[in-house]
């Protein structure tokens, strides 16, 4: 505790009367967030050059050094008749692109467009399928020769040399069957929307459908000022409820033949990835405890398939999808993470189901993000920290290791590469620092081109004074725990201060990160300006850790997580200056079930607690994260109530402001309206507020929003 204080001693020294803070200016101007250049595309045929989104055009560039050439335009959305260019696919041959326009969100990853056509050499372009307006997870075939998407729950080809487009599937329906998108269900959890794959030559492709007659559905209500209210029904499997029905199928396209494949017995398909070279497919199948994962190849040749397994693995925990698998140049083999020697790392799987590890060590690869010329594999991991991310190389022999950005204390990010170049589109950042975005070279030369270095922001919040976030561990029940602090303005180690934890807590999470967190970050030092501590702590159950200290909190989320927030709680109260009898805490999501769980089984150490948008039953919550993390609910019925907060609200004893938006698809306003009845049989006072018409992120009204939150704050802490 002792480095505690002498860090916050060094910092309260340095502490200069300047502007003071709004919740009006934070989340009212957008001078607080970040500046960042909007889809940019490496070159791969013409080294140091890239394609960028500026203004409404397509622009080609050159790096020369720290400078950079512009070579053209090659399209505007004047030229395509268009208002807005919103985003661009560019081709497998970098010679046409995929315009997207008119986006329309739905869920947290899936949304609509129109999409238009544009040949670069040729320089002509035209509307993709103007009769379907609204279409999805679009992609172009490997070969350049036609572009798929979805309309309405089927599965479209679009021929670019007949220009014409053909349905091949035909009873998708709404609430029924989707072909080729995911569900609601498999894009919140397993994070991806589109559930197709083409292969390499174009012949076939392989997509999954999701047959949802039997997945229970819940309403969304949306009051748009009618006598009756609009309505949504979503099919939303919860706790121990029936899935979506998945299935694998293969078209041939050359013989416009169509089969379903059978990869026995599964629950879900959260992966189908076609080789880059040969003829197979990918599968990943898991089982519904999700503790058994199988990679099954499907070999395809002329029409027909065979179903072989290439790996499996077993957890007596859970296994968590990654992200795609990489196939590997010059090589018949792809790579992908596995979490099973104790820390997660890169391990090749060959076509014949031979396995390797390339990466050891006590640190866990974050994302695999492809392969230089000579095959070596580029990557970030969390390596010299759990707060830091570092960009990482390795040899395809699993040699030559290599750490290849400049700080050891800073955050790194690669925002695009692609494979073959020697070169990434990144950023590093810091917990005080906005992000400074550029092109780093692989060598030793680090970023030689800074793309933006948001120096407007950085001059901006020196007008502020803001209390630097620092780092520190503090000790949980058994852990040492990584913990960051913001203190007062103007601290004074002779007062005493309130402490405000703004937690998350979920498995797989941090929200201890060295990396500038915008108008949240400057949220919390408007906090500190009104004199609190703000506290966040990655508790038993986040990442970069090792796999035991993620997965310790299997089969009973919350409980190991308020052991350590309360644990934390108790070491700051020992401190000189802070005030053990005013100690709060917030949070959203999974951080508003862990604030639920504070204010009543931690009742005696929090005395205030905002919860927005919170799970109060895991019963109510969807399957897949719930079983994944708490088993499923006939093994662990003491589990789920115990860790439950709606089971403990005869204990809470503060003040208690609970936020949901009655929107909310993802956690449904039934947890809170449900915990709310519970507190009032309880007869607990409490403040209760709900936004119209607004989902998880209760988006567009954040100044009321963090106004309602401050008042209570201030009125309560």
């Amino acid at each position: 505790m002792s480095s505690i204080l002498f860090s916050i001693a060094v910092y309260s020294q340095i502490s200069i009367q300047k502007q003071p803070l709004t919740v009006d200016q934070i989340w009212g101007s957008g001078k607080f967030y970040e500046k960042q250049p909007q889809t940019i595309v490496p070159l791969k045929k013409e080294n140091y050059t890239y394609l960028t989104l500026e203004n409404n055009e397509i622009n080609k560039y050159f790096i020369n050094g720290p400078s950079v050439q512009k070579q053209g335009t090659i399209v505007t959305s004047a030229a395509l008749g268009i208002e807005a260019i919103e985003d661009y696919i560019l081709s497998p041959d970098e010679q046409q692109l995929i315009i997207v326009t008119n986006n329309q969100s739905i869920f947290r990853h899936s949304y609509t467009s129109d999409i238009f056509y544009y040949d670069i050499e040729k320089k002509k372009g035209f509307e993709i399928a103007s009769q379907h307006k609204g279409k999805r997870d679009f992609s172009f075939s490997p070969n350049g020769k036609f572009i798929i998407y979805s309309h309405l729950n089927n599965l479209y080809k679009f021929d670019l040399s007949t220009q014409k487009s053909t349905a091949l599937t035909s009873n998708g329906k709404s609430n029924e069957i989707i072909n080729g998108t995911a569900d609601w269900v498999y894009e919140e959890e397993f994070s991806q929307t589109k559930y197709y794959d083409i292969s390499y030559d174009g012949r076939y492709l392989a997509y999954v459908s999701f047959e949802q007659f039997d997945v229970p559905p819940t309403i969304l209500n949306y009051y748009a000022g009618n006598t009756y209210p609009d309505y949504e029904v979503l099919k939303y499997p919860k706790v121990g409820e029936k899935n979506s029905v998945v299935r694998l199928h293969l078209i041939d396209l050359l013989k416009n033949k169509q089969s379903t494949i059978n990869l026995g017995d599964y629950e879900y398909i959260p992966r189908l990835n076609f080789s880059d070279k040969n003829d197979y497919l990918v599968v990943q199948t898991l089982n519904r405890k999700q503790d058994f994962l199988q990679f099954q190849k499907v070999s395809c040749s002329n029409g027909k398939y065979n179903v072989s397994v290439l790996y499996q693995e077993k957890d007596s925990r859970y296994i968590e999808i990654e992200e795609n698998i990489y196939f590997e140049p010059n090589r018949d083999s792809f790579l992908t993470l596995s979490d099973k020697d104790g820390f997660k790392h890169i391990y090749r799987i060959h076509s014949d189901g031979k396995t390797e590890q390339l990466t050891k060590g006590r640190y866990d690869i974050q994302e695999i993000h492809g392969f230089d010329g000579e095959g070596d594999v580029l990557f970030t991991a969390a390596y010299f920290s759990p707060i830091n991310s570092s960009v990482c190389v390795i040899s395809p022999e699993g040699e030559g290791f290599k750490v290849i950005s400049e700080y050891t204390d800073k955050h790194y990010g690669v925002s695009a590469y692609t494979s073959g170049n020697s070169y990434y589109y990144g950023y590093y950042t810091g917990a005080n620092e906005p992000k400074t975005i550029g092109f780093f070279d692989f060598g030793d030369e680090g970023m030689f081109h800074i793309q933006e270095n948001n120096q407007q922001l950085k001059t901006e919040l020196e007008a502020y004074n803001l209390s630097p976030k620092i780092f520190t561990k503090i000790k949980g029940v058994s852990d040492s725990l990584n913990v960051s602090i913001i203190k007062p303005s103007n601290f004074d180690p002779a007062k005493k201060y309130p402490v405000y934890f703004h937690v998350y807590c979920g498995p797989g999470s941090n929200t201890v990160i060295n990396r500038y967190g915008g108008p949240e970050y400057m949220y919390h030092q408007l906090l500190a300006q009104h004199g609190y501590f703000v506290i966040s702590v990655d508790t038993r159950g986040t990442l970069y850790r090792g796999v035991d200290f993620k997965k310790s909190t299997y089969g009973q989320l919350g409980k190991l997580e308020l052991e350590d927030l309360i644990a934390v709680a108790g070491e700051l109260s020992k401190l000189s200056y802070i005030d053990k009898d005013r100690i709060g805490i917030q949070g959203w999501s999974y951080g508003g079930f862990m604030a639920s769980l504070a204010i009543t089984k931690g009742a005696d150490i929090f005395k205030a607690a905002i919860a927005v948008a919170p799970v109060t039953q895991w019963n109510y919550y969807d399957n897949v994260y719930t079983e994944r993390y708490m088993n499923l609910p006939e093994n662990n019925q003491s589990g789920y109530k115990e860790n439950s907060p709606i089971y403990h609200t005869g204990k809470i004893k503060g003040a208690f402001l609970l936020i949901h938006g009655d929107a909310d698809d993802n956690v449904h306003i039934q947890n809170s309206m449900e915990f709310a009845k519970m507190l009032i049989q309880s007869n607990k006072d409490f403040d209760y507020f709900v936004y119209p018409n607004k989902d998880h992120s209760i988006g567009g009204v954040r100044k009321h929003l963090f106004n309602k939150m401050l008042k209570f704050t201030l009125s309560n802490l």
